[in-house]
């Protein structure tokens, strides 16, 4: 072996050394004979828009992607919405001479803060995040939502809140909706307007009269032609007995021709079964603590009894007169 092949052999182990510190460096791919490319990603437009739900952002998401600070063509990125987020078209796109890499991101049905990330196919770099709002669309439903078919005794509050919604076609709720509310008969509303909330809806509280009777509530919106009413009833008179553990109270109740009663249960499993008098009610499955059964309005006088099916001797009586 002559001295030059000497040499040559003692600088292969030099030559692997630095071709395993090329590899290592910079995050980015390596040419054969120099440094490892130093690549970035960075957004460069269309972060931070809002826009409708289910609509397509008007501007396009850009990416730069340089390597040692100049553009890098010919790189592959890759969006990805997150979830609930959208999509996007296209998925893939590969940069220009100008490093610049886009798509245009189509927002979801539903409304809040969504995000695109875009990576770099094939190299470990993060991703460059845009974030966009979604709002809700034009008004396209409102509805009764809750408070309906209620029955009270006159001069007092009815127990709940008259509810209704104001949606986009995609069951967003819609806010900062004015709801304009009217009585027809004897009830007094505690406010002639609502407003409504983030989730679209909007409540009204209301008193019945003096005297008895149907009792209808109109809620309408300026961005719709709808009205939704509330169908109430206000009696001469409603009354509470209590179901406790193996008891009624009052055992023995007295109300007038078209008065009503409702059972409130504080304790036990028990239910609410009629056993004589005129046709009145339906009896109650089997409730606990914290439900209640009815009201129920007596329209026919009489002497109305009723038990308890799952414990003897629990029983009670209503006296129409």
């Amino acid at each position: 072996m002559t001295p030059s092949h000497l040499r040559f052999l003692t600088f292969l182990p030099v030559l692997a050394l630095g071709a395993g510190m090329v590899a290592c460096g910079g995050g980015g791919s390596d040419g054969p004979s120099g440094p490892s490319e130093v690549m970035a990603i960075a957004v460069v437009g269309g972060n931070g828009q809002t826009d409708t739900v289910g609509q397509t952002l008007p501007l396009p998401l850009l990416v730069s992607v340089t390597a040692d600070g100049v553009p890098a063509a010919g790189r592959v990125v890759k969006f990805t919405p997150t979830s609930g987020s959208g999509g996007v078209t296209p998925v893939l796109d590969t940069t220009g001479v100008d490093g610049i890499a886009t798509t245009q991101w189509a927002l979801p049905t539903l409304v809040g803060t969504r995000s695109v990330v875009a990576t770099l196919v094939g190299n470990s770099l993060p991703g460059a995040s845009f974030t966009a709002i979604a709002v809700p669309g034009a008004p396209a439903s409102f509805t009764r939502n809750g408070g309906n078919s209620q029955i009270q005794g006159v001069d007092a509050a009815f127990p709940q809140a008259l509810l209704v919604r104001l949606v986009d076609q995609f069951n967003n709720g819609i806010s900062g909706a004015t709801v304009s509310w009217s009585v027809d008969g004897s009830g007094v509303l505690s406010a002639p307007t609502s407003v409504t909330a983030a989730n679209g809806s909007a409540s009204m509280n209301i008193t019945a009269g003096g005297s008895g009777g149907a009792l209808v509530v109109h809620a309408t919106v300026a961005e719709l032609p709808t009205v939704v009413d509330f169908t109430l009833t206000v009696v001469p008179a409603l009354v509470t007995v209590t179901v406790a553990n193996n008891f009624f109270s009052p055992k023995a109740e007295t109300i007038p021709v078209g008065g009503a009663v409702r059972w409130s249960f504080t304790g036990g499993n028990h239910d609410v079964s009629p056993t004589s008098g005129p046709p009145s009610f339906e009896p109650s499955p089997v409730l606990s603590a914290g439900s209640s059964f009815g009201p129920f309005i007596f329209n026919t006088p009489g002497v109305y009894t009723y038990i308890c099916t799952i414990h003897d001797g629990m029983n009670g009586t209503i006296t129409v007169q």
